[in-house]
């Protein structure tokens, strides 16, 4: 979909009264190979797999970028990050970029957005056009958030008292189709957009109980509350500084696991009070993330530093009654498409003056060629690990990095031209860097990067933002 005209405009369909509402829920940090849904061998997304008989999943979607902020300004934007110029370092949407919720307000949508992710918000104007915004920390929801927070960890302690990894209030996803469901009911008749991003699935994990029962071992039940692995001990061990034992990181895998399968419960529990309410009718339901995470993969925790597939392939499903049909679609696609697809659903047509690799995902492509960013090194935490280790060298971890899907291969840029070239289709694991044996090969895929970059344009930049003490607390407090 190609869209390049002068001035972003918007054309309101004539069948506004048949518009279908559009409820866009974001697993923040949730990979796909992870879930049941996806192959996956552990029971994660049961909910999902019922769901899913009457939606349809795309199988090969890729993540634009590795970390919340560009991702998501990509999705809401249909920029790539190389467009819209934002990331960790310059976490502000510049004015000039429209927003899908600032589109379809604009079109006679009422908006609204729930995120328990303090980077998905008014600070970094990635909230511009949605009527009503919430966080779990919102006066609202921030006693409630806490309850749920202490129910999850307090019984489990060793003092009686939450520990202090788990008093960040993001993991209280319960809150979020709470919030949505009274804003329904006071918010007017129009047809509404709403965004949901949940956070069970980012550090600090915080399952509830019966969902870490369903995946471990006693001991590794005992392990993930606690010796949870956090803080500097995820930078250590991505810088090669340390080393985890197999059983902590089994613990930690079956926290994550755990972490779906709470989401998994809380999407069902999401989609039958709406139900209930008679919410439903007439509404497109995506689910999707915004990157995913590597729990042990290449010696690395997190998502940062790297676009190794675990932190690039991410879950996208959509279901309508009758606007979408339902089943499997393999062909190659990114989050964000979300915002061609969905603009189409709504019977929204735009003019923007960019250029968008952004595809429907109803016009998909067999072959086509993706390009996911990890934009911005910030480095905070691996420069912090030379004050521990004087001989530690931070600048192999102090690059950008673009990976460029062609076909079954993955070429990856690095800034500090340490490139990298995988067969994906016979290495899905990436472990042969074949940049050395075929440079040739290497050559021409960064010669088709250079031209996919000169294809979009002249790039933008994002600004920087001051968070308030509170915000920069809880940043901190999710690795950032």
């Amino acid at each position: 979909m190609l869209l390049a005209l002068s001035a972003c405009q918007v054309e309101p369909s004539k069948r506004e009264a048949a518009r279908p509402n559009i409820l866009w829920v974001i697993w923040d940090t949730a990979r796909a190979s992870n879930m049941s849904i996806y192959g996956y061998d552990r029971p994660t997304t049961p909910h999902l797999e019922q769901w899913v008989q009457r939606a349809r999943v795309f199988s090969n979607v890729l993540s634009t970028a590795t970390t919340t902020i560009p991702s998501h300004a990509s999705m809401f934007t249909g920029m790539l990050p190389a467009q819209h110029g934002v990331d960790d370092g310059h976490p502000k949407l510049g004015d000039q970029h429209q927003t899908i919720a600032e589109i379809l307000k604009a079109a006679g949508y009422r908006t609204y957005l729930f995120s328990a992710n303090p980077y998905v918000g008014k600070p970094t104007s990635l909230s511009r056009g949605f009527d009503e915004v919430e966080h779990p920390w919102s006066p609202a929801f921030k006693d409630e958030a806490t309850r749920i927070i202490e129910a999850k960890t307090r019984p489990y302690s060793t003092d009686g008292e939450p520990p202090s990894w788990a008093r960040y209030v993001k993991t209280a996803g319960s809150l979020a189709g709470q919030g949505l469901s009274n804003w329904l009911e006071q918010s007017g008749d129009e047809p509404f957009f709403a965004v949901l991003n949940y956070m069970e699935a980012h550090l600090p994990l915080v399952p509830d109980r019966h969902y870490r029962e369903q995946f471990m071992t006693d001991a590794e039940l005992i392990q993930s509350y606690q010796s949870p692995v956090l803080g500097m001990t995820v930078w250590r061990y991505t810088a090669g500084l340390m080393d985890l034992s197999e059983g902590r990181l089994a613990a930690l895998r079956r926290t994550y696991d755990a972490a779906i399968a709470e989401l998994d419960h809380l999407f069902f529990e999401l989609l039958r009070s709406l139900e209930q309410s008679g919410h439903l009718s007439n509404t497109v339901i995506v689910l999707t993330a915004d990157h995913g995470e590597l729990l042990g993969e290449h010696h690395m925790l997190n998502h940062q530093y790297s676009v190794h597939d675990p932190l690039l392939r991410i879950p996208l499903i959509i279901s309508h009654p009758t606007l979408v049909d339902p089943g499997r679609d393999d062909r190659p696609a990114m989050n964000v498409d979300l915002f061609p697809t969905l603009l189409e659903l709504a019977g929204v047509s735009v003019e923007t003056p960019y250029r968008s690799e952004a595809v429907s995902l109803f016009a998909g492509r067999s072959e086509r060629d993706r390009l996911s960013e990890y934009p911005f090194a910030d480095g905070k935490h691996i420069r912090y690990l030379g004050f521990e280790h004087p001989e530690f060298i931070p600048d192999p971890w102090l690059r950008t990095l673009r990976a460029f899907r062609s076909g079954g291969m993955k070429y990856v840029w690095a800034s500090d031209g340490d490139h990298a070239l995988y067969d994906v289709a016979a290495d899905p694991d990436e472990l042969s860097n074949l940049v050395l044996e075929r440079p040739e090969l290497a050559n021409r895929l960064d010669s088709q990067l250079r031209a996919f970059l000169e294809n979009l344009g002249e790039p933008d930049r994002g600004s920087s933002v001051e968070f308030s003490d509170e915000t920069r607390k809880m940043l901190e407090s999710l690795g950032y």
